[in-house]
């Protein structure tokens, strides 16, 4: 059965719930370019924490297959869910964010383990996105094989999912609140100052990822880089959030834990 939802609806209210702070737990910053004008900038420096670590989400929906004579139903002998993946003939997309991991970042595919509206709702309203998610890493996944269409299948149950070709191999699901802690514990071992340096050095990752599949990009970056001139932390992270979206359609994320120590680290960066 196909997603009776929309991507955006789910990738807001997964947004929503990690800006929030999930059960107080993880607090994600989701950096939006299009809040950064001439106007407005300094005042949307203001609003990034100031230490972190950064994390990379592709949102995906899932298709429900409930019949016995769906093509994967021997791996479970139960309904599940499959996560298509874009063809390499249609979009590089899944070697960018190959790229962006192997550049040392925390990267991962969210797809919901829902697929009405009545079950988006009810996560919404309860909380329970992020528990109610599976997340993947492109790593786990590995180099798609050729050009044609693969997918994920997996079970809300279980943690083992298989990618999809010819034949399945199995691959790591990290379920919703496993993923949480993953991420919280990664974000306590990689916190950082968020400093105009932060930014500088996390860009020259991303560019390296970009420039080994889309070699042709950087013949507009210096127009693009036009639109973000600010040099301070601001317009860094805003052009980083608009490459990232642009080019690999995921959404940056700085994340910061809630614990005292990750408080106290927070201070104002040195001007000049």
């Amino acid at each position: 059965m196909n997603p009776l939802i929309s991507e955006f609806s789910y990738g807001y209210a997964l947004t929503e719930e990690l800006a929030a702070g999930n059960r107080g737990a993880l607090r994600g910053a989701p950096v939006f370019p299009s809040l950064i004008d001439e106007g407005n900038r300094g005042g949307y420096d203001v609003q990034l924490p100031f230490v972190g670590s950064p994390l990379f989400l592709q949102f995906k929906l899932s298709h429900y297959l409930r019949r016995s004579s769906a093509k994967e139903w021997p791996h479970w002998g139960a309904p599940y869910y499959r996560m298509y993946l874009r063809p390499l003939r249609h979009s590089r997309q899944h070697n960018l964010l190959l790229g962006l991991e192997s550049q040392g970042n925390e990267v991962y595919y969210a797809t919901a383990m829902f697929h009405t509206a009545a079950e988006l709702n009810a996560a919404y309203a309860g909380r329970q996105v992020v528990q109610s998610s599976a997340f993947f890493r492109p790593h786990d996944i590995g180099p798609l094989p050729d050009a044609e269409q693969h997918y994920v299948v997996f079970h809300p149950q279980q943690s083992t999912a298989y990618l999809h070709s010819n034949e399945g191999h199995p691959i790591e699901m990290v379920k919703g609140t496993i993923w949480q802690e993953k991420i919280l514990f990664a974000a306590d071992q990689r916190v950082d100052d968020l400093t105009e340096t932060f930014f500088r050095e996390l860009l020259d990752r991303i560019r390296k990822a970009m420039a080994e599949e889309l070699p042709t990009w950087e013949r507009r970056e210096e127009v693009l880089s036009e639109q973000f001139t600010g040099r301070e932390r601001a317009g860094l992270a805003a052009y980083i959030s608009y490459l990232v979206r642009t080019y690999f359609d995921a959404q940056f994320f700085l994340v910061t834990s809630s614990d005292e120590h990750g408080r106290s680290r927070r201070r104002p960066e040195p001007s000049g």
